[in-house]
């Protein structure tokens, strides 16, 4: 991962209506957040948009995905047969 900063949002304010308030104390990030029926998200303010926000709920934790890359980027020949017997059964709308 490069140089970004991280910050941890806190939840400052759930409301009747189920929406959430987010808040980073260190860059001043503020979101409205909808979770059901359908995830919607406001911006209040952007805070710094170029931070890693992460936060967490009930022990549900949030951040953005660690990805690393494999020596190995071969696929072995059973998953290759595998791949080729599911993409058959695709209908790509020639």
């Amino acid at each position: 991962m490069d140089h970004q900063s991280q910050h941890g949002m806190l939840l400052e304010t759930a409301h009747e209506s189920g929406a959430e308030e987010w808040l980073c104390p260190t860059c001043g990030r503020h979101l409205l957040v909808q979770w059901s029926p359908k995830f919607k998200k406001v911006v209040l303010s952007a805070g710094d948009e170029y931070a890693i926000h992460s936060g967490s709920k009930g022990g549900l934790i949030l951040s953005a995905p660690e990805i690393s890359e494999t020596d190995d980027q071969t696929l072995s020949d059973e998953l290759k047969s595998l791949l080729d017997d599911a993409l058959k059964e695709v209908d790509f709308g020639d």
